[in-house]
């Protein structure tokens, strides 16, 4: 689909999520601009349209059919991670909303869909890339199929018109005829990797660091560095850092990762 076509069909649900997002749900003044809602769309109309888009794209050309691995049976460990963060992600808007906490609730969306995207998607897209159907591209199609479900059935009672598209094209014969008529997601606490979670959010950190060094230098991503220096004085995270430096040299460009526990000689 077009962006623009997106623009227009789900401008109800961009301006719909900015007024909840905002401090008019706790009745509170508010200084309305059409500019909030272009940045709904920006940062979670179609981002969300983006992930769906990559994942019928692929699903298509290699006639997947929606089909469950088990949580203890996935290999990989970026889909552990995203469908950890997607549990949390239930329990976080469930806590919000039945606190009526609409504005809190709607806070969590975009920083989840951000790491669907720039990090799982991006990170796993080779495995959808491959020409054979193996067991782990398989998983990659099982994990991504589960979050976007998951996903949309949690912000369906915020973007109802966005989620019940998507809905439409993503169900099987078997599912409820409308996304509205879905029971709502409920946590599950043995999907949950914390450990994982802390060690990827760690990795993030220290890319986004990277990144933010780079930019103030005026060092491009694609001109290749010899060395990146973490300094961090907490021996656990430098141990978590260690594990991930092929990441962390992957996505930063260089060609070797330096972990220190202070400043000195820097």
């Amino acid at each position: 689909t077009d962006p623009m076509e997106i623009v227009n069909l789900y401008g109800a649900d961009s301006l719909r999520f900015a007024l909840m997002n905002s401090a008019v749900v706790r009745a509170e003044d508010l200084k309305f601009s059409e500019d909030s809602v272009k940045e709904v769309l920006k940062t979670l109309i179609i981002p969300l349209w983006n992930a769906y888009s990559f994942f019928a794209t692929y699903a298509n050309i290699d006639g997947y059919e929606p089909s469950v691995t088990a949580y203890e049976k996935l290999s990989n460990p970026m889909d552990k991670w995203i469908i950890s963060s997607s549990e949390r992600l239930i329990l976080d808007v469930t806590s919000a909303l039945d606190a009526y906490d609409i504005q809190r609730a709607c806070s969590f969306f975009i920083p989840f869909l951000d790491d669907l995207n720039n990090w799982y998607i991006r990170r796993s897209r080779r495995r959808f890339w491959r020409s054979e159907n193996d067991g782990d591209k398989k998983e990659a199609y099982d994990t991504l199929y589960r979050v976007l479900m998951t996903f949309i059935k949690i912000a369906a009672p915020i973007i109802p018109f966005t989620t019940e598209d998507i809905y439409q094209n993503l169900k099987t014969d078997e599912m409820s005829q409308s996304i509205h008529l879905c029971d709502y997601p409920v946590y599950e606490e043995d999907q949950r990797d914390y450990a994982l979670e802390k060690r990827m959010s760690l990795t993030q950190k220290a890319i986004a660091m990277g990144r933010s060094v780079r930019a103030s230098n005026n060092l491009k991503i694609r001109q290749p560095l010899k060395t990146l220096y973490l300094v961090d004085r907490e021996s656990e995270e430098r141990e978590v850092l260690s594990s991930m430096e092929d990441i962390i040299a992957e996505e930063l460009n260089v060609k070797n990762v330096h972990l220190q526990a202070d400043e000195t000689g820097l």
